[in-house]
């Protein structure tokens, strides 16, 4: 199974977040507006919606 990983180096920390708006089961999350998206990977089914919508290319898949 496949999860999302967020590239901290490469995250912009949009506001709002496309990424996180493309996710489904909502497993992308930010603790605050100007902060960086994270993957809770307990959620995350491994769509991959979120790879397509990161406008930055900061989000991708790992095997779990």
């Amino acid at each position: 199974m496949k999860i999302a990983q967020v590239d901290f180096d490469m995250c912009e920390a949009c506001a709002p977040c496309p990424a996180r708006t493309a996710c489904r089961t909502k497993a992308l999350i930010k603790m605050g507006p100007d902060e960086q998206a994270i993957v809770k990977p307990s959620d995350c089914m491994g769509c991959g919606d979120c790879v397509a919508a990161c406008p930055f290319h900061a989000v991708s898949m790992k095997d779990m």
